[in-house]
């Protein structure tokens, strides 16, 4: 029995240690970056990662040698406004606003601590210097002493009817001080949270507070008052700077705290003696930019201080600018030297991070996402396109659901649904109308309008068009009223003031008119003449809402209060009330039974029925924000109720009983709103994420996700993995495998870019298209010679790398580097290895055979050439099955002493003779004659031309 007991145990390890040697599949990194602005920025000791916070609720980790996003660390948490590595570069820590505190192991992403901090708001956050403890701070007089490791409450203090504006520990971690509100500074032991010493003496609100290195001195920046110092070996007040602009933002001992340097809104950075508070020297920046963050080299030679937009560095030494970085477009609020002080890390509330030389200022790459920015997402009338709205001053874009591809909507800077003609024929956008989805120009109109807030629109039944016209000095406002199909102007509405929205009524009889400061009034679209007047300034179209039969309308009004009137009277019907305030949503359902309401401020949703005008539920009560409904709509049949949440979550719910049916989870950033289909089979959520994600309203998994690249370049992923991709969005993907090294998207790309998938899964039912698509890739596969028995989940991959990656500088001075290759696989024999330096394989497409060596390991040691410039390096090797590991590329920056001259290439290849004569052409070989002629006169000795025709290219082709 025993034995049987031991022989099974060892089957287990065996199997276990079979299964762990199996190739872990890469992760696909989409290339989606902070979409809010960036509040904190940290660097790995060993330089290897970047961890950026930001508002829009997340950490990501990004690869500083390729700016490529390798790790989503964190989603839906509140405002992070503190980011840490510690020593190890394996572990990262963030505090939230709401006072959470969490790490995270960065090459997992699993979460590996949680602290509820429980502060009413969080005002500050610290690492102790050996890594033991944590601080936090709250604006509730708090500040708590914590265990790194288990997340253990260690030591509280409080200071009650009072606000903590500084906290930190001393070098040394067995004390800390904090500074209150009540302008007293505290020392206390960090082991038992005695009190050690206090001082009075501050003139004001204090912050910030920051502790030197070597543990001597605490810098307390008094707000329009100057700068208090603290003497902690002496136990006393050092010095008082009577330096007060209207903003101190920040400061930072230098020079092991001998100095002490600060960044204000006079534009100067100033660095003073903290002995006695004297002014020792003083920069400004000629563009006069508000400082708002300092950085200090390693070597003390050189001061970097970021503005408004632009980063200055000084040599402390002579006082000299050295560089004026041009690139961020707003408040740089971090910024790093590396520990070899070669380059700089910045970061924006431009929603980016930068990384800069030190040698020549140049911006060596840009650390941001890639996806566009929307708004809103609305059906056509008709259900056929998704549109999908930027905002001001970007075209909107129509999405086809059935083919998950973009068209870009010309000019259509404030689209919405009313915009589209019920035929799905045209759109209108200021004063243009176009063709949609096309774009292209039917017709455009002589009157004034601004397009970014021009209003108009189709009336329901697609007879009228109505545009809005500002008026100018002694004209009025107009509304403009045409004929569809021959736009001729039919009518001319004279106005007070302009409008903030035109609305029509679902018979089309009526137009709406919300005219600013003024009033809000009905007209009749047939004679124009006005049926009544209500006073009130309706603020957004969402405030208005009409019964589907056309006899009543609602309005969210300005004294916390919805009426219910009649049309074409206007007499006020029915008044619902109990709002703390106006609600900003109102709704009939399609059906005309119920009636909705919603709104962030109102904090709750409210459903009533409409024949007796009962309340039938509320939900909400909302108190925490992040938990608060952004949007609330009903299905198009009525049927369903679905709220939009700033936790990132979607709801479905019975409109009729507000029953939770189901919760859609998988966006990382507030949901902006929610729509269905006409069939009400799939779902759609917006998020700030920058991304729409479909769904299965039935079941509540998600289908797919999808966004925009720059104009019309898209990407939509399957829940399996496949996607479908533009050529330009493709490769700004990658992978990274479980060590967060960069995998080649090319490789996988044959794997998982499946169209044909991508349409099955979401539905589409046109058969041939997709087995067109289906023969495209069996053609790629069988093209590129690809076993497709490794795309099996859990296949063994080989797996090869540079051995000495970490220690090849990004910047190169030789025309030649030497790379260290070690290869090996765990199941197969290797048959071959390659390197590619900027994808051109250097020993030909097969690489070096190492068949005859008949062994699953390699290592070998090569020397490559440089070209001037930017080189990306890969290699792989190949095992006996036809595998091949993945490529993770080095990228090193060759810059030779002398630039070398640079010149272009071409080579031409011209076919027009044939062996059947009968498809001889008469143009091919001339065009490229022509083609190099005109190239040589362009360019002159500065290009080499290569030539190739009919016989020299081949001597037969059929």
């Amino acid at each position: 029995m025993y034995i049987s007991i031991m022989r099974f145990i060892f089957l287990l390890t065996l199997i276990v240690v079979g299964l762990s040697s199996l190739s872990q599949l890469p992760d696909l990194i989409l290339p989606i970056g902070h979409t809010s602005n960036i509040q904190s920025l940290a660097i790995s000791p060993d330089s290897r990662f970047a961890a950026t916070s930001a508002s829009d609720k997340t950490v990501r980790l990004w690869d500083l040698r390729t700016g490529k996003l390798v790790q989503l660390l964190a989603g839906k948490i509140k405002d992070i406004h503190f980011v840490y590595f510690d020593s190890t570069s394996q572990k990262v820590f963030a505090c939230s606003k709401d006072g959470k505190i969490k790490a995270w192991n960065i090459y997992t992403g699993k979460e590996i601590l949680s602290i509820n901090g429980n502060h009413l708001e969080v005002a500050m956050m610290k690492l102790s210097y050996n890594e033991k403890y944590i601080i936090s701070a709250g604006i509730d007089g708090s500040v708590k002493i914590w265990d790194s490791q288990n997340g253990s409450l260690l030591v509280e203090v409080n200071f009650p009817g009072t606000m903590v504006t500084g906290a930190g520990f001393i070098s040394g971690d067995d004390k800390f001080f904090t500074v209150s509100m009540d302008l007293v500074l505290r020392i206390w032991d960090r082991s038992s949270g005695k009190l050690l010493n206090e001082a009075e003496g501050l003139r004001s609100f204090a912050f910030p507070v920051i502790c030197s290195f070597d543990g001597k001195y605490i810098a307390i920046a008094e707000k329009t008052v100057g700068v208090k110092i603290w003497d902690l070996v002496q136990n006393k007040w050092a010095a008082t700077i009577d330096y007060a602009p209207e903003s101190l933002n920040t400061m930072q001992f230098i020079h092991s705290g001998r100095l002490l340097a600060t960044g204000a809104s006079d534009n100067t950075v100033r660095i003073w003696d903290p002995t006695n508070g004297q002014e020792l020297n003083r920069f400004s920046n000629a563009d006069e930019e508000e400082i708002n963050s300092l950085a200090l080299s390693h070597d003390g030679q050189m001061l970097a201080a970021g503005g408004s937009s632009h980063i200055y560095i000084w040599n402390l030494h002579d006082s000299k600018l050295l560089h004026r970085l041009e690139g961020h477009r707003q408040d740089i609020k971090s910024m790093f030297f590396y520990p070899d002080d070669k380059q700089l890390i910045s970061s924006s509330w431009d929603k980016t991070s930068r990384i800069w030389n030190i040698s020549d200022g140049i911006c060596r790459m840009v650390l941001k996402g890639h996806t566009s920015d929307y708004r809103g997402i609305f059906f056509d009338r008709n259900f056929n396109f998704l549109v999908c709205g930027q905002g001001l001053f970007a075209n909107d874009k129509a999405w086809d659901p059935s083919m998950l591809q973009f068209k870009d909507l010309a000019n259509s800077y404030v689209l919405n649904k009313d915009c589209i003609s019920p035929d799905g024929k045209w759109y209108v956008s200021g004063n243009e109308v176009r063709l949609f989805p096309t774009g292209q120009l039917v017709k455009k109109f002589s009157i004034r309008t601004d397009d970014a807030t021009a209003k108009s629109l189709f009336s329901a039944d697609g007879k009228w068009l109505v545009l809005g016209e500002e008026g100018e000095d002694n004209d009025p406002h107009r509304l403009q009223i045409y004929k569809t199909g021959s736009w001729n102007l039919i009518r001319t509405i004279n106005l007070k003031s302009a409008t903030g929205f035109i609305l029509a009524s679902p018979d089309s009889k009526y137009i709406f008119t919300s005219e600013y400061g003024e009033s809000f009034s009905c007209w009749e679209l047939a004679s124009g003449k006005q049926l009544f007047k209500l006073p009130y300034s309706i603020v957004i179209p969402e405030m208005v809402t009409f019964h589907p039969a056309g006899k009543t309308f609602a309005l969210s009004s300005e004294d916390n209060k919805v009426e219910i009137f009649e049309l074409p009277g206007g007499k006020l019907l029915k008044t619902l009330n109990g709002f703390t305030r106006s609600p900003s949503y109102v709704e009939y359902s399609s059906n005309g039974e119920l009636f909705l309401s919603s709104g962030i401020g109102e904090q709750s949703t409210n459903v009533w029925n409409c024949n007796s005008w009962q309340p039938l539920y509320q939900l909400g009560h909302v108190v925490d924000e992040d938990s608060a409904v952004l949007d609330a709509r009903f299905s198009p049949s009525g049927r369903y109720l679905f709220l939009s949440l700033a936790n990132g979550n979607g709801e479905i719910r019975s409109a009729s009983t507000g029953e939770l049916l189901k919760v859609l989870r998988g966006h990382v950033g507030s949901v902006y709103t929610m729509i269905s289909d006409s069939e009400e089979k799939t779902c759609y959520t917006l998020s700030a994420d920058n991304t729409i994600r479909s769904w299965n309203i039935n079941s509540g998994k998600p289908i797919a996700v999808f966004f925009t690249v720059d104009s019309l370049e898209y990407f939509a992923k399957v829940e399996d993995g496949h996607y479908q991709a533009s050529t330009t969005t493709a490769r700004l993907l990658h992978y990274v495998d479980r060590k967060l090294n960069l995998i080649n998207f090319q490789q996988l790309d044959v794997r998982y870019n499946r169209p044909d998938k991508v349409l099955e899964a979401i539905g589409n039912t046109d058969t041939s298209l997709i087995k067109s698509y289906r023969k495209a890739w069996e053609k790629r596969i069988k093209k590129l010679g690809i076993d497709t028995t490794a795309f099996r989940d859990g296949y063994s991959v080989p797996e090869a790398d540079f051995t000495n990656r970490d220690a090849i500088e990004y910047e190169q001075k030789s025309g030649t580097l030497k790379l260290l290759i070690k290869g090996n696989d765990s199941t197969y024999k290797l048959d071959r290895f390659n390197v590619w330096v900027n994808e051109t394989p250097i020993f030909g497409q097969r690489g070096i055979s190492i068949r005859k060596r008949n062994k699953n390991d390699f290592d070998t040691t090569i020397t490559v050439q440089l070209s001037q410039g930017e080189n990306r390096i890969e290699t792989s090797i190949t095992n006996l099955n036809g595998t091949e590991s993945y490529r993770m590329p080095l990228t090193v920056n060759y810059s030779p002493a002398v630039k070398q001259k640079e010149s272009v290439r071409f080579i031409g290849i011209g076919i027009d003779q044939f062996t059947e004569n009968t498809y001889n052409l008469q143009y091919s070989a001339k065009d490229i004659r022509d083609l190099s002629k005109t190239l040589k006169e362009k360019y002159k000795d500065n290009i080499f031309i290569d030539t190739l025709f009919n016989e020299n290219v081949t001597t037969m082709i059929k």
